[in-house]
C-alpha cells in the first residue's frame, strides 16, 4: 500500500474569520498552496488567487466548509519493505482447475498509484490491443512549481504508447493493475478481471490527495460516460486522519459511491506498529505523554500526530523533548483558546515564520513544529493536529528523541494516532509515558463508511525468484499460511466495528513489474523478451497486493450482475467470506478472506432479475471440489442465472450422453462422468443454454 501521511493539513474551524484562511495563502517559502473546500457538497481544490478574485467574499465564505491542504499519500508496500528488510511484496494465487466463467469484461478498474508502465504487454488483449483506455500522469499542486495540480491525458493507444513512462517504486502500478487485471497467459500470472477495461492514473514517486481524487473521479466519469460500471484500486493510505471517511479522499469516495462507483484501499502494513492511543479522560485524567521512537532512516525525525475526540470536547497539547529517561524540555499547553485567537494554527517553531510561541525549543532541537486545535466542522468533533519535523537535536550524549502531552479537562474521549509510518509511540521505560498498542492502525482511506478496506492473508508459503533467492512466510516473519499477515494493519471504526472488511492473498504475490525499475532484479520470477521488448514479473508483498485482487473479484462480480450496489456487496462479503483465517486471529478483519466463488454464486442465487438485462452471456462457472478432476468427482456449478426445470447433460466428443441430471436454481452439484477424458457439460433450461468443455483424468 501507499502511504499518504499528512503535511501541514491547516484545519478546521467551521471557518471563523477569512482574515485566518487569507493568512495561510502560502507556505513558509512564499510558495502558493491550494486547499481543499467543500463548496455545496463538493470536494474542490481551490488556489489562492481563485478565492482571492470572488467579487464578494461574504457570499462565497457562507457556501464553503475549508478542509485542509493536499496531503503526501503512502504506498502500503513500501512501508513493508522497511518493515520487513525486503524491498518489494509479493502477488496472486492461481485457483486452478476451477472455472470462473467471468473476466471483468465490460467493467472498467481504476487504478491510482506510482510506478505504471502503460504498455506492459499484460495490458493486452487476445488480439494484443491495449485495454488501457485512459492513462493520466499528475504532478500535485504540493510539488508543481506554481502551486497546481498538473494532469496529463493520454486517450488514443497512440497516445498512450508514447506516454512516459513512471519506474518511481519498483513498478508498483504496474504490479498492483497487473494482480487485478493483468491478462497475458503465457505465464499463470494473469489477474483476476483479465478482460476488465483499465482507466490508470501515474503520480511519480510521491502520491498526494489531489492527485489521487483526480484520478478517482476520472475512472469514474470514464465509466459512466461508456454506460459501464467502475472499481477503483488504490493501494495508498495514511496513518492519520479522522477515520470516519471525512476527510477530502473520504467525501469523494462517498461522492463516487452516490454515482454507482467501487472503491478499494489498503488497509496498511503496520501491524506489528504500536503508533496509537486511546483514552477517555472522563475515567481518566491523567494526561497521557508519549515519545515518538523513530525507526526509519532519514536526515529528519517526522512527527505526525492527530487527535480526536469523539465530540467537541475540547483537549490541550503538550511539546517535550526526552533523552533516555531524563525529560530534556516540557512545553506549557497550548489550548484551544490559544489557537482560535491565532487563526486555528499555532507555529511553535520555526526558522521561516515569525511569531513562535515555544521559543526555549530552540536550545534542544533545530525544526519546524506547528499545531492546529479546534472542532472539524465536517464531522462535529475535536481535532488536535501536529505537524513537526525535526531537522536536528541539539542535545549532546544519548540521541534525544521528540515526545507530546495530550490532556482533557473536560473529559474528551479520545483517539490519538501517530503515523506508524515514522514512528512508534513509545515509552523508553519511563513510567512517565506511556506505549502506543498495535492493532489499531488501519489507514484512514480504507476507514471509510463508503469504502471497501482491505487487508492481507498468507496464501503462499515460498516463492523462489530466478536469482535463486527463495523468499518465505517464516524468513519474512509473515506468520501462518492460511492466516493474515501480522503486519497487515487493523482497527475499529468510531462504531467499533472491526476494521478492515475482508482479506485477500497479499504475501508473496507474482505479478507484472517494469524491467527498468533499479534494484529489483533479485525479485523476478519471468523474464521474456516479446518482439524486442523485455518484460518482467517479480515477487512482492503487502496490503498493496491484497486490494486489487478484491477489486479485481468485486469486477468479477459485476460482470454476473452488473446491478449490484455497494450494500449488495457488503452483504456478499458478510455472508461468503471465508472466516477460517480469523480463527486466533479475530480483529483482522470483520468477514474474513474474500472468496470469489462463494461470492458469484450468492450474487447471482440472490441478485439476479430475469427482468434486467445483464451485460453477462449464460455462462457456467465450475469448482472441482476437493481439487479433484478424477473421474466421479464432484463439481459445483454456478449457472449464470436461476433455472426451472433445467437439464445438465456430460456428453463425450462422439456425440455420447455419459450421464444426464435434472437441475434447479443457480447453482447446483454434479458427479464428473466415470471414464477419464475430454467431454462437454451442457445445462439447458427454458430460456437457457450453456456449454463449458471439461477435462476428465
Amino acid at each position: 500500500m501507499k502511504r499518504i501521511t499528512g503535511l501541514s493539513a491547516v484545519i478546521i474551524m467551521a471557518l471563523g474569520a477569512f482574515a485566518s484562511l487569507v493568512s495561510l495563502s502560502a507556505t513558509a517559502d512564499s510558495r502558493p498552496q491550494a486547499r481543499y473546500v467543500l463548496r455545496d457538497g463538493r470536494v474542490e481544490l481551490v488556489y489562492p488567487d481563485t478565492m482571492l478574485s470572488h467579487k464578494s467574499l461574504s457570499s462565497q465564505f457562507s457556501t464553503l466548509d475549508y478542509i485542509g491542504t493536499p496531503k503526501r499519500l503512502h504506498l502500503a508496500n513500501n512501508l513493508s519493505r522497511e518493515h520487513i528488510g525486503l524491498d518489494m511484496v509479493l502477488p496472486g494465487e492461481k485457483h486452478s482447475p476451477d472455472i470462473l466463467a467471468y473476466t471483468g469484461k465490460g467493467v472498467v478498474i481504476g487504478v491510482i498509484d506510482c510506478g505504471i508502465d502503460p504498455n506492459h504487454i499484460t495490458f493486452r488483449d487476445a488480439a494484443g490491443n491495449s485495454r488501457v483506455k485512459r492513462y493520466i500522469f499528475t504532478e500535485s499542486s504540493e510539488e508543481s512549481a506554481d502551486g497546481r495540480l498538473k494532469v496529463s491525458t493520454f486517450s488514443t493507444p497512440a497516445e498512450i504508447l508514447n506516454a512516459p513512462i513512471d519506474s518511481a517504486e519498483g513498478g508498483h502500478g504496474t504490479h498492483t493493475t497487473a494482480t487485478a487485471a493483468g491478462s497475458w497467459r503465457g505465464n499463470p500470472y494473469y489477474g483476476m478481471a483479465p478482460d476488465a477495461e483499465l482507466v490508470l492514473t501515474g503520480t511519480g514517486a510521491y502520491s498526494y490527495d489531489d492527485e489521487i481524487i483526480y484520478g478517482m473521479r476520472a475512472a469514474g466519469e470514464y465509466a459512466r460516460q461508456n454506460g459501464k460500471r467502475a472499481v477503483l484500486s488504490l493501494s495508498l493510505g495514511t496513518g492519520i486522519g479522522p477515520r470516519d471517511g471525512t476527510s477530502a479522499v473520504g467525501l469523494v469516495s462517498r461522492e463516487l459511491r452516490n454515482q454507482g462507483d467501487f472503491i478499494c484501499f489498503a488497509a496498511g502494513n503496520d501491524g506489528k506498529r504500536s503508533a496509537t492511543i486511546f483514552r477517555d479522560f472522563a475515567s481518566d485524567t491523567t494526561a497521557v505523554r508519549s515519545i515518538f521512537c523513530k525507526w526509519y532512516n532519514g536526515p529528519t525525525h517526522l512527527c505526525p500526530l492527530e487527535a480526536w475526540s469523539a465530540d467537541t470536547t475540547s483537549a490541550e497539547l503538550q511539546i517535550l523533548v526526552v533523552q533516555h529517561d531524563t525529560v530534556r524540555y516540557a512545553s506549557r499547553w497550548i489550548t484551544p483558546e490559544e489557537a482560535a485567537r491565532s487563526g486555528g494554527r499555532v507555529v511553535l517553531l520555526s526558522d521561516k515564520e515569525e511569531g513562535e510561541v515555544l521559543p526555549g525549543l530552540r536550545s534542544h532541537i533545530r525544526g519546524e513544529l506547528s499545531c492546529e486545535l479546534g472542532v472539524y466542522a465536517l464531522n462535529n468533533r475535536f481535532r488536535i493536529h501536529l505537524d513537526a519535523d525535526v531537522t536536528e537535536y541539539l542535545d549532546p550524549g544519548f540521541q534525544p528523541q521528540l515526545a507530546f502531552g495530550v490532556r482533557s479537562r473536560h473529559g474528551a474521549n479520545m483517539r490519538i494516532y501517530a503515523d506508524a509510518h515514522y514512528n512508534n509511540l513509545g515509552d523508553w521505560g519511563n513510567s512517565f509515558f506511556t506505549n502506543g498498542v498495535p492493532g489499531e492502525n488501519c489507514s484512514d482511506l480504507a476507514s471509510s463508511p463508503d469504502v471497501f478496506g482491505v487487508g492481507m492473508m498468507n496464501a503462499a508459503l515460498s516463492r523462489t525468484a530466478l536469482s535463486g533467492v527463495t523468499y518465505s512466510l517464516e524468513s519474512m516473519s509473515f506468520g501462518e499460511y492460511g492466516k493474515p499477515n501480522l503486519y497487515s494493519s487493523r482497527g475499529h471504526g468510531w462504531d467499533n466495528a472491526v476494521l478492515p472488511h475482508i482479506l485477500a492473498p497479499g504475501s508473496l504475490v507474482v505479478s507484472a513489474l517494469y524491467p527498468e525499475a533499479p534494484g529489483m532484479e533479485r525479485f523476478y520470477v519471468q523474464d521474456t523478451v516479446i518482439d524486442g521488448k523485455r518484460y518482467v514479473w517479480g515477487i512482492d508483498s503487502g496490503t498493496s497486493m491484497a486490494t486489487p485482487t478484491v477489486a479485481g473479484t468485486l469486477a468479477v462480480w459485476l460482470e454476473a450482475i452488473p446491478s449490484l450496489t455497494y450494500d449488495n456487496i457488503l452483504e456478499i462479503l458478510r455472508v461468503t467470506g471465508n472466516r477460517s483465517a480469523l480463527e486466533g486471529y479475530p480483529d483482522y478483519s470483520a468477514y474474513g478472506t474474500i472468496d470469489a466463488f462463494e461470492g458469484l454464486k450468492y450474487a447471482i442465487r440472490t441478485f439476479f432479475v430475469p427482468t434486467v438485462e445483464t451485460a453477462s452471456d449464460q455462462r457456467l462457472s465450475i469448482r472441482f471440489l476437493n481439487g479433484s478432476t478424477a473421474p466421479g468427482s464432484s463439481i459445483e456449478v454456478v449457472a449464470s442465472q436461476s433455472l426451472a426445470n433445467g437439464r445438465a447433460s456430460f456428453v463425450g466428443l462422439d456425440g455420447r450422453i455419459l450421464s444426464y441430471d435434472p437441475v434447479f436454481g443457480s447453482d447446483f452439484t454434479l458427479r464428473l462422468p466415470d471414464t477419464p477424458g475430454i467431454c462437454i457439460l451442457r445445462v439447458t433450461a427454458d430460456g437457457f443454454s450453456a456449454s463449458q468443455k471439461l477435462s476428465v483424468r
